[in-house]
């Protein structure tokens, strides 16, 4: 199958993603934070600093180094793809060329025989 190790590079990433909104709390914990501290701080004084005061640092921390390794699997695959697009890009390239050639060498035979047949 054509990029199968990309196809699974991905999935392998994107399942990373899913695991690390599970564990850190992606959808309750980190959205509130943000949504009162970091996002939108709140007019609330009370509440952004509860907010702030209910973080666990370990917990924010071990976050923050998961999510570096997932950052960093991602540029490593978008430099994969890169890598792969522009070695496509170089040989759809050079295939023009080519045919580009073999157009003006077609081209160029059949006004020299044309140049030809007007001489003779």
């Amino acid at each position: 199958m054509k990029y199968l190790d990309e196809k699974i590079t991905f999935h392998s990433i994107c399942k990373k993603i899913k695991k690390f909104k599970r564990d850190y709390g992606y959808a309750k914990e980190m959205n509130s934070i943000r949504n009162f501290t970091s996002g939108h701080i709140d007019t609330d004084f009370l509440l952004f600093y509860d907010t702030i005061k209910s973080i666990n640092v370990q917990k924010a921390i071990e976050a923050i180094s998961s999510f570096v390794e997932i950052l960093s699997l991602l540029l490593e695959f978008s430099a994969k793809l890169a890598t792969t697009a522009n070695s496509l890009a170089k040989q759809k390239h050079a295939d023009t060329d080519e045919r580009i050639l073999e157009f003006k060498n077609k081209i160029e035979a059949l006004l020299n025989s044309k140049v030809d047949n007007n001489y003779s």
